[in-house]
């Protein structure tokens, strides 16, 4: 007997489906979804498993499994990344709640897995949370000249509670609105408005400063997240003048100290005060000068401070009298300042006194003068001559009349006064005392008798 005939029979009664077993599996609800980190996702995962001719499944096991790091989350059935759950009546498997974990990011994958039917899909994302921290991330801090662009775009970065980058969140950035500032490329002023990108960065345009140096903050700003800073620096530009600031138009006795400290003021362009430059202070180098006590020279070489002013060590007088100019210099302008200085000469330290032209007539007019007087360095100088008689006696005549005698007034070196002498004696000498004390006497001269005033005519005998 042979059973050769039923052979094509029993193999397609092999080849069959197994009805009632599972044959596929399909996502049938929560795809595709979205929640806000550490939240839970609004719709339950949902698995359908069929069978060969698409009737449900009853009691297939089915596992939902998402990401093990990353962007992912956990079922509230078992508290891990995985849930293991059996189809019911209608073939339905349906995941606990699935709770997205504090990492933003998407779209992921969370699988759902029976034996036999294969895998099935879902689409989720972890949307970030509402903005929470902003960070200045670029740009700050920096410098550059007045009136020029910063070198880097001023960047800011957004973040939820958990870091998660944000994307889209509104940041304002402001500098100040006068004063030292800039404007952005952007808007054409001190404000601009900027999305982040997907990277949750908010990339100002390019930021000039004006022409008001200093250093300030702008702020970049997020409706809840706060704000950053960043701390920007107009720089000065290069020296365009210099000025006398202190220490010009003084005067001091020669050999002494000026009572002032010559100072010079350097400004850029703009008028803004330049610190740091090197200011070269410059006496002339013969005749009426002085020396700057911080180098012992006519030449001392001075930083501008934080107020733009250069100031000289105390600058001393040397021993020659005269007027003269010490000159401030700053490499890159062209006109110094200027300090116009004078030397004066000392009290009297000599001097001659004589009555010039020899005996003079009595009567009023007969000139005394003072030549030759100078200070303790050869300086002719200025000051007065006391004149009396060497004898320390009035000198009077019978009538009862005296001599005048009137100071000298001395300037540059001479001077000159009419003395009113009424006596005739020969070899009287005049003494001179300076307003400084020193002494002086004058030749000895004769008085010669004046013309006849009156006679009395008589015979003799």
């Amino acid at each position: 007997m042979t059973i050769r005939p039923f052979l094509p029979l029993l193999m397609l009664v092999i080849s069959l489906p197994s009805f009632g077993f599972a044959q596929s599996i399909t996502a049938t609800d929560g795809t595709p979804q979205s929640a806000i980190v550490d939240n839970a996702f609004t719709t339950n995962l949902e698995a359908t498993v069929l069978d060969a001719l698409s009737n449900p499944v009853i009691g297939a096991s089915v596992i939902f499994t998402a990401p093990s790091s990353g962007a992912s989350g956990t079922f509230s059935g078992s508290g891990a990344n995985a849930d293991t759950v059996l189809t019911n009546s209608s073939g339905v498997a349906t995941a606990s709640v699935f709770t997205a974990n504090t990492i933003a990011g998407g779209a992921y994958t969370v699988t759902a897995v029976e034996a036999t039917a294969g895998t099935a899909n879902f689409s989720l994302t972890n949307d970030t949370d509402s903005p929470s921290s902003i960070t200045a991330s670029a740009g700050t801090p920096q410098s550059t000249t007045v009136n020029t662009a910063f070198g880097f775009n001023l960047a800011a970065t957004v973040t939820d509670q958990f870091s998660n980058l944000i994307n889209g969140a509104s940041v304002t950035f402001m500098a100040p609105s006068s004063g030292e500032s800039g404007t952005f490329a952007g808007s054409g002023t001190d404000t601009e408005t900027v999305l982040t990108n997907s990277s949750g960065v908010a990339i100002a345009s390019v930021f000039t400063a004006n022409i008001t140096a200093g250093s300030y903050t702008v702020t970049a700003n997020e409706a809840t997240a706060g704000s950053a800073n960043f701390s920007l620096t107009n720089d000065t530009d290069s020296a365009f003048s210099i000025t006398a600031s202190a220490g010009t138009s003084q005067s001091t006795t020669v050999n002494t100290a000026f009572g002032t400290n010559l100072a010079a003021t350097v400004t850029d362009q703009f008028s803004n005060l330049i610190n740091g430059a090197s200011v070269i202070f410059t006496a002339p180098s013969s005749d009426a000068s002085g020396t700057f006590f911080g180098t012992g020279t006519n030449t001392e070489t001075v930083l501008t401070n934080s107020s733009g002013v250069a100031t000289a060590s105390v600058f001393t007088a040397n021993t020659t009298a005269d007027a003269y100019t010490v000159d401030a210099t700053v490499t890159g302008v062209g006109t110094p300042a200027s300090f116009s200085l004078t030397n004066t000469a000392g009290a009297i330290s000599s001097y001659d006194l004589s009555v010039p032209g020899g005996d003079p007539d009595v009567g009023p007019g007969i000139s005394l003068q003072v030549t030759n007087a100078v200070d303790s360095f050869g300086n002719p100088t200025s000051g007065s001559v006391t004149v009396s008689f060497t004898d320390g006696q009035s000198h009077q005549v019978p009538n009862g009349e005296s001599p005048i005698l009137r100071n000298i007034p001395v300037t540059g070196g001479s001077g000159s006064a009419n003395q009113d002498l009424f006596l005739a004696e020969p070899g009287l000498q005049l003494h001179g005392t300076s307003n400084s004390g020193v002494e002086g006497d004058t030749p000895q001269f004769t008085v010669n008798a004046g013309p006849i005033e009156n006679f009395t005519l008589s015979d003799p005998g």
